[in-house]
This record gives structure tokens, C-alpha cells and sequence, in this order.
């Protein structure tokens, strides 16, 4: 699969967005995703921009990485979904057929609200989250800490094309404390 550039840049007013936008669409025409990538990635952390976050996806996807793709695929759905046409939600659809069977996915509910969530120990962002996590096939440590609260992880065990629930409790400090 090849990225394709989307059709708009992000908005003018953010120059060097633009900048990183309009190397990241010339690197992805040559072919050079790695390139590509990393300058999608720099315009959207200046400025989040839909058709950025898509190119992202799409670069991901071409360099074989599908399980980030997926995720920023499924960022896209959870940021941007109230903006989507239905001919997009169908070619997300179509893409996230592709991809569901080649990954696995991992839900994560913590029994505490701001809780930082990790998997593998890379955060994932703070609970509740809103969707799922896209990951390689194998077993995943999917944590949950927070201050105030003991740290607790579960180790999972995902298939490709699996999706995996795992609930985190997070018992208070002095609580553990008492009861130990």
C-alpha cells in the first residue's frame, strides 16, 4: 500500500506546520515513507489537522507497521469522526477490515478516572480512554497508576485478529496499606 497524500494542508496560519505538511506529501510522492512520517508527525503535533493524522496512518501502513496505523486510524475515528463523510467512514471501515485481522486490539478500563494507562510500559493516555489499542500479536503488560493508588498490570495474551477487555483496579494507597 502507498500513502497518498490527502487533499488539504493544515491551516495557513501555523507556517511551520505547513512546511512540515509540504515535506511530508513530497517525501511520501518519492516513495521515502520513513520521511514522510516523520514530518506528518511534526506538522500534527503543531498544529492536529484530520488529513494529517490520516497521512500518518497511511505511512505507518505502508512501512509495515500496522498496529500503529491502526491506532492513528482509530484517532482519527475518535477525534475527527463529527467531520467525516460517509465515504470517508467507508474507507476507514474498509481499511480497518484490513488491518483487524493482521493485529491484535486491547480495551482497558480502570476503575479510577486519570489514571495514566500504559501497555508494555508506553502510555497509552489517561482512563477512561475512548477507544481501543492496536498491538503485535503476543503477550502485552497493560498497566494503571496513579498518585495516591497502588500501581497495578495485567499481563494479556493477544491473537492477531483478537481483542482483549482487561479491567484494572486501582486500590487507594492507605487502603493497601491497612489491609497488608
Amino acid at each position: 500500500a502507498h500513502a497518498q497524500p490527502a487533499a488539504s494542508p493544515p491551516a495557513a496560519e501555523n507556517r511551520q506546520a505547513a512546511r512540515f505538511w509540504d515535506e511530508g506529501v513530497a517525501a511520501a510522492e518519492a516513495g521515502d515513507y520513513a520521511t514522510a512520517l516523520r514530518a506528518f508527525q511534526a506538522s500534527y503535533e503543531l498544529g492536529p489537522q484530520a488529513d494529517t493524522l490520516y497521512n500518518i496512518a497511511m505511512c505507518f501502513k505502508a512501512l509495515g507497521d500496522l498496529p500503529a496505523s491502526a491506532n492513528a486510524f482509530a484517532t482519527y475515528v475518535a477525534e475527527f469522526s463529527d467531520r467525516m463523510t460517509d465515504e470517508e467512514r467507508a474507507e476507514f471501515d474498509a481499511l480497518l477490515v484490513e488491518l483487524v485481522p493482521q493485529i491484535g486490539r486491547i480495551a482497558v478500563e480502570v476503575t479510577e478516572s486519570g489514571a495514566t494507562v500504559t501497555v508494555d510500559a508506553a502510555s497509552i493516555g489517561a482512563s477512561p480512554l475512548v477507544t481501543w489499542r492496536a498491538v503485535e500479536p503476543g503477550p502485552h503488560v497493560v498497566g494503571a497508576e496513579q498518585d495516591g493508588f497502588v500501581a497495578t498490570s495485567q499481563v494479556v495474551d493477544v491473537q492477531a485478529g483478537g481483542f482483549v477487555t482487561v479491567a484494572l483496579t486501582l486500590v487507594a494507597a492507605q487502603a493497601a496499606i491497612a489491609a497488608g
